[in-house]
């Protein structure tokens, strides 16, 4: 017989008159099943008593209203202010530490019947034991201020009091306290009322009095669902509260005590499972084994609550009905992530001090589930072009104006965006209206996020009333921690039949109920037993010797809430897993092992089994380069490729990743656009090329088509960059201001500004080092072309095919000292000697200009200058901005092989280059060689 269904009988065999019957409860839950308990037992309707939970029903008998705890941390907070002994205490954000456990230890001290004084009392005794040193007689400053807190908190309590019983308003422990002391409460309004208290397990000091006295009257009737096999065990910790309840109340024995887990039958399978998902693929897989009769009789018991959400999308649909009674919790919800990003756009706007959205807010703006859920295929197109705009231009911050999308849209974004400016009412304000307005704009059909919104904005209703009661001046992050302590564990309901069809419960829902048939998900130890510490300003052997709660008894609680679900089990599946995501996370639950090594031998009836659950390697994605087979579509794209123009830059990633080319050109997925916050060296780099653009192009000879000027610009002298040595400040911070918006305090701190500081730099080491030059020189120098595009067109024999490659380049500068013709490539990074030193082999031509770093990009510049000009430059050469000291880097040869000799030589670099390229028995893959995957390869 189930529990409930032995209280439904205890009541009829005592012939419990209901109308002065109250059943007091430890939850919620167990009414409905205690209900349908005296349905069946009475065959047919009948009255029913009184059914409550202790809470509600301690609150109906208290003298004064019980408010909450946020209210409670703003009155003890005034009480502080009253008197604070120190600056520090007039600043809530620092209060709210530990504030928040004072009240607890304040609620504990009435909870357990203590007197203030004692614990007060020891509580500083131990503090200053704590403190003495043999090295000195008198306490430091620092031991001072640390003695007063300690001196001060019987004064915090009692002044607390005094202040809520002005108000007529008390906490739950001193709700509790009063009606252990006035007993005769629960009679003022039946003095025939007799109470019921079943299901309980640890009890308060508070709880047990009550009970006591009303058993002493002979008016309370007490029910404790346990068992022999631990209740008997002086040392199980799942008996030790109902152990010191017998004692407590001078009892013998309790009635319907059991003796089921030291003989009943029980077949228990317990699941490693490798992955944390693979645990909702087993339950999956044993919920569509179990008839319609069976899931009636099945629980799914979730040790970690977390799985909740993979758990509902893993459900088969031959289940039909299940009721999920811990509801789903808001925080696991886009609530949550909206939420925060409401908090990070007033964080952003305090620490870059702008009116302007940042881009990562703007992002998640964008992407967020409510946004989404509203936006039109029109609006989502709209969003998706502004992204792209946003990642091309590389804009960190965005003025609202910059980024409409719709009138709806942009009312969304404006309200999101308001500032609160440590208005707390208008922060409140805004967060309710922002869910108002996303609630209205949502399809009717989108129940979900229309329960999602509705529920959060129920979850704050009170807090906005304590907020426009009045809070004490705090920063953004105690607002937010004060806000959270609100809403972050409230769920919304999911409907379903509580009594029948399948049943999905965290482990407090449980209390009082059985099933036949228990799944439990996630039994790893820290999930159950939870292993969240006790937060407390009294010391565990303190706690310990005034009988207060510590780790030990909080295990106690747990281990009978899980040895109680097995009484009138048969069938248990339980899953743990195995996977090591962090420290711990993969060991099995304490319970596990006491079920093998205890109970199994204790009871020969049970039988335990182990399996191992490993999800399917062809279910598993491997993150594995794969290997491209060159098909006649693939090299009609390549043929498409070349004809249009190639770069060095794509043969230079042929050459280092095959793989990587077929992705970025053959496929032209191309290079990932994304944002830059922190100005990398790439980026600044071109910053640089910009400027001395900027600067040298009034001395070009030609425009970047090609044709040549008229007039013609005189030469270059070393006058000329004094000049620009003047300039080019200016103009650096003008390319940063472009690319932060406008917004110069982007980069006037952190590595911005190193970087900003090093574009400097670096410009002002290369004016410097042309000047020099130009000092030097005896002949005239003229600056021919900056940023010229070069093609060339080459028919090459491929595979016994003639095939048409266009070349392309960008030349940074050509330039003539007499004359002699240079060409130029600036570059940021550093240059070695033999990075630009080509050692021709005719027989391997690939290595020959593969090889050196810069070999292939330097060649083509030569040959693309010698097919436009039909002439071949004097030098062709790198200028490093940061080895400036060690001159140019021109193209040679490693064993005397001259320019013409390599240039030459290009075209069958070329040619031997897309045979390998063309032929179908070599395919795209990754080249092992190098010791990093690219962006597509992995």
């Amino acid at each position: 017989m189930k529990f409930t269904d032995q209280i439904a009988q205890y009541i009829a065999d005592q012939k419990l008159d209901p109308r002065h019957l109250t059943i007091v409860l430890p939850s919620e839950r167990a009414i409905k099943y205690i209900s349908a308990s005296m349905y069946k037992n009475n065959n047919g309707p009948l009255i029913a008593p009184e059914m409550i939970t202790i809470d509600r029903w301690i609150k109906q008998h208290s003298d004064k209203t019980v408010i909450d705890r946020t209210r409670l941390l703003v009155r003890l907070f005034a009480i502080q202010m009253e008197n604070p002994a120190d600056p520090k205490d007039a600043s809530f954000d620092e209060f709210q530490t530990w504030g928040q456990i004072l009240l607890t230890d304040f609620d504990e001290i009435d909870r357990y019947l203590l007197s203030p004084e004692l614990v007060f009392r020891n509580l500083a005794d131990i503090r200053e034991i704590e403190n003495w040193s043999f090295n000195s007689t008198d306490p430091t400053p620092a031991q001072k201020r640390f003695m007063e807190f300690w001196d001060r908190l019987p004064s915090y309590y009692k002044r607390l009091n005094e202040v809520l019983d002005k108000e007529g308003v008390c906490y739950m422990g001193k709700a509790y306290r009063f009606l252990a002391d006035h007993i005769d409460r629960v009679f003022a309004k039946d003095k025939d009322r007799i109470f019921l208290f079943a299901g309980f397990n640890a009890l308060s000091k508070a709880e047990l009095s009550i009970m006591k006295q009303l058993h002493r009257m002979g008016k309370a009737h007490i029910l404790m669902d346990a068992d022999k096999y631990y209740l008997n065990d002086p040392v199980h910790e799942a008996g030790m509260f109902l152990r010191n309840f017998l004692k407590s109340m001078e009892l013998k024995e309790l009635p319907f005590v059991q003796n089921e887990l030291g003989f009943a039958k029980k077949e228990i399978q317990v699941i490693e499972c490798v992955q944390q998902t693979g645990q909702v693929k087993t339950a999956s897989t044993i919920l569509g084994s179990l008839s319609t009769e069976e899931l009636n009789e099945t629980l799914i018991l979730l040790a970690d609550e977390a799985l909740i959400v993979p758990l509902l999308k893993n459900i088969p649909s031959s289940v039909g009905k299940a009721n999920i009674s811990l509801g789903l919790p808001l925080k696991n919800t886009a609530v949550r992530t909206w939420v925060e990003l409401m908090f990070s756009i007033q964080e952003n706007k305090l620490r870059f001090k702008t009116e302007a959205v940042y881009y990562q807010d703007l992002q998640k703006f964008w992407n967020h589930p409510f946004v989404n859920a509203i936006l039109t295929d029109e609006e989502r197109s709209r969003v998706l072009d502004l992204e792209l705009k946003a990642v091309q231009q590389n804009k960190i911050f965005r003025n609202k104006e910059s980024v409409k999308v719709s009138d709806k849209l942009d009312e969304l974004l404006n309200k999101t965006l308001e500032s609160w400016e440590n208005d707390w009412v208008r922060a409140i304000n805004n967060i309710r209206s922002t869910f108002a307005f996303i609630h209205q704009q949502l399809p009717i059909e989108d129940e979900f996020n229309l329960s999602l919104t509705e529920g959060f904005d129920q979850s704050i209703l009170d807090f906005n009333n304590i907020v426009h009661e009045g809070i004490p001046e705090m920063n953004l992050k105690s607002f937010k921690n004060l806000l959270q302590q609100h809403w972050i564990n409230k769920s919304i309901a999911y409907h379903g039949n509580p009594i029948k069809g399948l049943q999905i419960m965290g482990l407090l829902e449980t209390r009082l109920l059985d099933f036949k048939n228990i799944i439990v998900l996630g039994l790893n130890e820290g999930k159950m037993p939870p292993t969240n510490p006790i937060q407390t300003m009294i010391p565990m052997d303190l706690r310990s010797w005034l009988e207060l709660p510590t780790p030990r008894e909080k295990q106690g609680l747990f281990a009978h809430h899980f040895y109680r679900l097995l009484h009138k089990s048969e069938k248990i599946w339980i899953t743990y897993s195995s996977a090591r995501e962090s420290i711990g996370s993969n060991e099995a639950s304490r319970y596990l092992l006491q079920l093998e090594l205890e109970l199994q031998r204790f009871n020969p009836n049970v039988q335990l089994t182990k399996n191992v659950y490993n999800i399917p390697e062809e279910n598993v994605t491997i993150n594995k380069a794969p290997i491209i087979q060159k098909t006649p579509e693939i090299l009609a794209k390549m043929d498409a490729l070349f004809q249009k123009s190639v770069s060095a830059s794509a043969l230079n990633k042929y050459l280092k990743c095959p793989l990587d080319f077929y992705y970025r050109y053959v496929l032209e997925f191309g290079e990932e656009d994304d944002f830059e916050e922190e100005v990398e060296m790439s980026t600044f780099g071109s910053f640089i090329h910009t400027v001395l653009e900027d600067l040298f192009t009034p001395f070009a000879r030609h425009d970047k088509t090609g044709l040549r000027k008229n007039p013609q610009p005189r030469s270059i002298t070393s006058y000329d960059v004094d000049e620009m040595l003047g300039k080019y400040e200016m103009m650096i911070r003008g390319q940063f201001m472009k690319r932060y918006n406008g917004d110069e305090k982007a980069f006037t701190s952190g590595k911005n500004l190193l970087s900003f500081k090093m574009a400097l730099e670096l410009t002002k080491r290369f004016l410097e080092s042309e000047k020099a030059f130009l000092m030097k020189q005896k002949d005239p120098v003229f600056i021919e072309y900056l940023e010229l595009e070069l093609r060339s067109t080459l028919t090459l024999l491929v595979n016994g095919e003639e095939k048409e490659i266009q070349l392309k380049g960008f030349i940074d500068r050509i330039d003539s000292v007499g004359d002699k013709i240079r060409i130029i490539d600036y570059k940021t990074g550093k240059v070695a000697e033999d990075e630009v030193k080509i050692a021709l082999n005719s027989e391997d031509l690939l290595n020959s200009f593969a090889k050196p770093k810069h070999g292939v990009q330097l060649s083509m510049y030569s040959y693309l200058y010698r097919s436009a000009f039909n002439q071949l430059p004097d030098e062709v050469a790198l200028h490093s901005l940061i080895k400036l000291k060690d001159g140019i880097f021109s193209l040679r040869g490693k064993k005397e092989e001259t320019l013409e000799e390599i240039t030459d030589a290009f075209p069958q670099f070329i040619e031997q280059l897309l045979n390998e390229m063309y032929d179908v028995s070599i395919p795209f893959e990754h080249e092992k060689a190098w010791a990093s995957y690219c962006l597509y390869c992995e």
